[in-house]
């Protein structure tokens, strides 16, 4: 497998250096309506047999007028959620697929049913254009840890990795595996890995790009932890990897594992399954630490909040906060009328997005600290009124 960086004929790099969130939005808009065209020569190479095939892309003008945002912002109540309907470019909402956040810049990646690439800025919501990305629906998108990068597969077996500065273009292109699921960056950012429904993981980077079998196949979550890749599948079986020798193969889930994190700080991780499972495994230990059913049809998205809590989706169109260590739901978020596919966290606020075709913005700060005073009193699991 070969895989070569691209030379782009233009790249604005971003400088965070003297900054802030709001003035790079700000410069991005600003060039958006200069009329700065992001071009990029798509990279050339051989992954899996497949021959990439070269070109360039002209991605639209990130402009702040799109069908996504400006009439489409809906605060029911500021102070708890805000709430905006994915459209395209006929005005049909969109189902949301995949999401990821930069959170240092406050920059949030939807991905919807129409195979196109949205951003918004997480604080406000509102839209800093699309992209046209895929040839098929994508599964999954991921942000670098330092935000440069933006990394997405999908249906159409493809993987393309995206400089994010002060435009959006194409940095790699590869193609020729079968549908891609999962992809995720190692804390360093040196690191790619990607994962589908054939029976290998794609690794680029350091040290070099390599590719590894998985056996049981089918992946649908990927994730790093201490040097180690992590993967799980639709059979329930999750794995670890380091150096391209597996080092655990374990059954944890009798269906689908559909997302993956890290704990940070420790040497667990939290997966969410089918039949609404949540199985926290300890790698020093190799063992499972908790498993908590929460009698539901499929968990699809996980984020953690604390060390002990975290956030848990998927088909009943519920969010769950979950105490892990108490291995029980403490409160509910009511509000999405279809499955919750994807969330992420910023800053005390929760972003959560589904198949309503809504993204919404959650006062999670707020919410827990009313949460843990019922809970001094003793009351039961709480919900907000339904939004």
């Amino acid at each position: 497998m070969r895989v070569k960086q691209n030379q782009s004929d233009r790249q604005i790099a971003y400088q965070r250096q003297g900054r802030s969130r709001r003035q790079w939005l700000a410069s991005l808009a600003k060039n958006a309506g200069g009329g700065i065209l992001a071009r990029s020569v798509l990279a050339r190479g051989i992954l899996a047999g497949g021959i990439l095939a070269g070109g360039s892309l002209d991605l639209p003008r990130l402009a702040a007028a799109d069908p996504d945002s400006p009439n489409e912002l809906q605060r029911a109540d500021p102070s708890f959620l805000q709430k905006i309907v994915i459209r395209d470019s006929e005005g049909s909402p969109r189902p949301v697929l995949a999401m990821d956040l930069d959170a240092d810049r406050g920059l949030l990646c939807v991905a919807a049913a129409d195979s196109r690439l949205r951003f918004f800025d997480a604080g406000t919501l509102q839209s800093m254009g699309n992209v046209a990305a895929h040839r098929d629906r994508i599964r999954c998108v991921r942000f670098s840890p330092d935000g440069r990068r933006l990394a997405s597969v999908g249906n159409d077996g493809m993987l393309l990795i995206w400089n994010v500065g002060e435009t959006i273009s194409i940095r790699q292109r590869m193609e020729g595996t079968p549908a891609l699921a999962c992809v995720d960056f190692d804390r360093s950012g040196e690191q790619l890995v990607a994962g589908g429904f054939g029976k290998q993981l794609y690794v680029l980077g350091s040290p070099r790009s390599v590719r590894i079998q998985c056996e049981r196949g089918d992946l649908r979550a990927i994730a790093h932890l201490d040097g180690r890749i992590l993967a799980g599948g639709r059979h329930g079986w999750l794995h670890a990897f380091e150096n391209r020798r597996e080092l655990l193969e374990r059954k944890i889930n009798p269906g689908s594992i559909n997302a993956i994190i890290p704990l940070r700080g420790t040497p667990r991780t939290v997966s969410v399954c089918d039949g609404g499972a949540v199985v926290v495994y300890d790698f020093d230990t190799d063992q499972i630490l908790h498993r908590i059913d929460l009698g539901v049809g499929r968990l699809f998205s996980v984020v953690a909040i604390s060390s002990d809590r975290v956030a848990v989706a998927g088909s009943d169109d519920q969010i769950r906060i979950v105490d892990l260590s108490e291995e029980k739901t403490i409160a509910n978020l009511s509000g999405h009328s279809g499955s919750v596919s994807s969330l992420v966290t910023m800053d005390g606020t929760l972003i959560s997005a589904g198949y309503d075709a809504t993204v919404r913005r959650w006062d999670l700060q707020s919410f827990l600290r009313d949460v843990d005073r019922v809970a001094i009193g003793g009351d039961e699991t709480t919900s907000p009124p339904r939004r």
